[in-house]
């Protein structure tokens, strides 16, 4: 029979449009009204529409690039409708698992697992179609648990037959076409059971098949069932934690723990494009992405620029929704753009092509909009549709304002039509500047038309390193284009200098004081630092021996203190291309007890161990070489803030070269001062610096553990306080 012959029978509500009526029908009209809104309240179900009862189900949200901070947002979608089983006519849903909608001919298939069949809907129609019982080579057949749907181009309905370890093929008169079973190979283990969870086809009809235990990735194979390899294997990415424990373990330890395996794919969806989507089981954030885009060599080519396809980037750790995201499917929607649905928490998360997220809807609940057991989605045109197993119902998701806007915004972008993107995104920011991608988008109109400044300032909104390095490399060609000349004599001017007060410096020449002679002034024991940077042993050594009385605890604060200095002006000031944290979320007095509680633990730390190996140096001592040793750091990173204001992302290696240079030059004099200092031999210096470096964090640990514990103790006092207070 032709799908497209079938009585039209309608059963999707329509959408609200404001309607004239007569005077003499106004009245039946409107107690119409009233009893359609109440009667679903007193039989206890939910509305059909969230905006119907006036509340919005969900908070919308964002985060940000750098920080993953969450930051409020519109709500980009809100449900519109729902559907299941009775109102299409075949009945109850249970435990749905999957479903597939063919926007040529508006056909929805469902994958209804609890009931071993598939049923299909026209949507424009309402007419409605159930497979459960089919002649395979002239015997009854029958469905068991099927898992997945897909329909392909010419027509073809391919089913996910979990329960009979096979993908089956039916045409348009739902006539069995090929059955696919097993695949011929030995890369799937004997003893793994062959259970197809998921299928998609392509345009030349490959099939695709995520199945369960299936490590070694998703399984191609041809039209006529030909097993052609695997596509897309996830790789092992064991984090530095599991690695540590496994060194340190016995072998029967390691062999308790197990091996690291690749981990399963959960579903997938082809894409306009042809290239393919598919969502792994990865239930935290240290195996990077959970989404990837393959292409045919089976290499993810998302380019994510800012934070890993995750869900929500961190964990919750109370309730029945602790834990990481759960990603159970993926919808490939036009433009690159898709929607991945969050099972433990009921959230979707819609993404571009690049991996940027656009927006979140959705939550676990009970009312319009909720979830309880999201399993799976698709989209028809701009809305989504979200099948909830928990409750054997499709909900219908609408773009509000808000996220068609972005839609729009992200089309007029692909399209290369970056005036109407710039135009679109503005509007999205007067609705939600909290939205990164925004910013990012009218940068690129900015630099376009060649307005780099401007440029710059909305990649800086955006947080977007690379759109900046590019706009600040064409905003500064065209500064230095103008004050080349200017800049050119004054260096000339600054390098004669240079070259004079050097000649006077070396003809006054510098003898070092002798015994009585010795400059105890504060100038001539800070001028003493870059002896030391020249001469780091035999500084030092003068600084123990010869100088001591010139060595001030003065000197050494002064040196602290400009060291610290410059670690708050390096947070604070350095350039946008190389600091690697957002300044509008820096806590300064957290970071300013940061370092002074590191040279305070380094200090203790190497005082306590020098104790312990009979070293000569005092706590004084400690302090003063250290504050020596730390004068590198200070005039490196001066000039290193002015970098960071004028070199751009290709030109990072000076950046990053000179940084090292100067904290391996810091520990070497460090090396150094301990050596001399407390009198050590090279050998011993080493072994007191990598003891310190463990003292410092066993000291970390004590101070947490007290921590701890006094909270524990007070605690303990203020609950016996409120128990006395109450029997008194």
């Amino acid at each position: 029979m032709n799908w497209k012959a079938r009585r039209p029978r309608p059963f999707l509500r329509p959408a609200l449009r404001p309607a004239v009526r007569p005077a003499s029908r106004a009245l039946p009209a409107i107690l119409l009204s009233i009893l359609a809104a109440v009667c679903p309240v007193l039989a206890g179900h939910r509305p059909a529409h969230a905006l119907e009862t006036g509340a919005i189900p969900y908070q919308g949200y964002q985060y940000s690039t750098d920080q993953a901070t969450i930051l409020s947002a519109p709500p980009a979608y809100l449900p519109d409708r729902t559907l299941d089983g009775v109102s299409l006519g075949v009945g109850a849903l249970s435990s749905p698992s999957d479903l597939f909608l063919d926007e040529a001919e508006d056909l929805l298939a469902i994958a209804d697992t609890g009931n071993n069949r598939v049923v299909l809907a026209w949507l424009s129609t309402g007419e409605t179609e159930v497979l459960s019982t089919f002649d395979n080579d002239g015997l009854e057949d029958t469905l068991s648990a099927p898992s997945g749907v897909c329909i392909a181009e010419d027509g073809t309905l391919y089913v996910a037959d979990t329960g009979n370890g096979r993908i089956l093929s039916f045409d348009r008169s739902l006539a069995l076409v090929r059955e696919y079973g097993r695949p011929d190979t030995t890369l799937i283990g004997e003893k793994t059971e062959y259970k197809p969870l998921r299928v998609a086809v392509d345009r030349a009809g490959t099939l695709y098949v995520v199945g369960e235990n299936l490590i070694e990735g998703i399984v191609e194979m041809t039209g006529d069932g030909t097993f052609t390899g695997f596509v897309g294997t996830n790789l092992v990415s064991p984090n530095l934690w599991e690695l540590f424990w496994r060194a340190v373990a016995t072998r029967r330890q390691r062999e308790a723990m197990g091996l690291f395996v690749p981990v399963n794919f959960r579903s997938l969806d082809l894409a306009g494009d042809g290239f393919l989507m598919a969502v792994s089981q990865i239930e935290n954030n240290l195996s990077g992405s959970a989404v990837k885009r393959l292409n045919p060599g089976g290499i993810d080519v998302i380019r994510t620029r800012t934070l890993p396809l995750i869900g929500d980037q961190g964990p919750l750790w109370v309730g029945s929704e602790s834990g990481y995201s759960v990603f159970f499917d993926v919808a490939a929607a036009k433009d690159g753009i898709f929607y991945t649905v969050d099972n433990k928490r009921g959230r979707v998360f819609g993404y571009d092509q690049d991996g940027n997220l656009l927006f979140v809807f959705g939550q676990n609940g009970s009312q319009a909009g909720t979830f309880r057991s999201a399993v799976a989605l698709d989209t028809r045109g701009d809305d989504v549709l979200v099948l909830d197993a928990g409750t054997a119902l499709i909900q219908v998701f609408e773009p509000t304002v808000y996220g068609r806007l972005i839609l729009d915004a992200v089309t007029s972008q692909q399209g290369s039509d970056f005036g109407q993107a710039a135009e679109t995104w503005t509007q999205v920011r007067a609705l939600n500047a909290n939205l990164e991608l925004a910013h990012v988008g009218i940068g690129k109109a900015l630099m376009r038309e060649r307005r780099y400044r401007e440029a710059m300032a909305s990649f800086l909104l955006g947080r977007d390193r690379e759109g900046y390095s590019k706009a600040f490399k064409l905003h500064r060609r065209q500064v230095v284009s103008r004050i080349f000349p200017w800049f050119a004599s004054a260096a000339a001017i600054l390098v004669l200098l240079a070259v004079l007060l050097a000649n006077r410096r070396r003809r006054r020449g510098a003898v070092p004081a002798g015994p009585g002679k010795a400059d105890i002034s504060l100038p001539g024991a800070l001028d003493h630092a870059f002896r030391i940077l020249v001469h780091p042993f035999r500084g030092f050594a003068e600084l123990k021996h010869e100088r001591r009385n010139r060595t001030t605890l003065a000197a050494a604060g002064i040196l602290l203190l400009g060291f610290l200095a410059v670690q708050v002006l390096r947070i604070m000031m350095t350039g946008f291309l190389f600091n690697p944290v957002d300044i509008r979320h820096v806590n300064l007095a957290l970071e300013v007890a940061k370092v002074v509680m590191t040279l305070l633990l380094w200090c203790v730390a190497n005082w306590c161990l020098t104790s312990l190996m009979e070293g000569e140096g005092t706590f004084r001592d400690i302090v003063v070489f250290t504050a020596y040793a730390l004068v590198p750091m200070v005039l490196f990173r001066i000039p290193l803030l002015m970098l960071s204001h004028v070199l751009i992302l290709e030109e990072g290696a000076f950046y990053i070269v000179l940084d090292v240079l100067a904290q391996v030059w810091t520990g070497f004099l460090l090396l150094a001062g301990c050596l001399e200092t407390h009198g050590f031999t090279l050998k011993k210096t080493v072994a007191n610096m990598v003891l310190t470096l463990v003292g410092i964090v066993f000291l970390v640990f004590i101070g947490y553990l007290v921590l701890s514990l006094s909270g524990e103790v007070l605690t303990f006092v203020r609950t016996i306080y409120r128990e006395i207070l109450f029997r008194l």
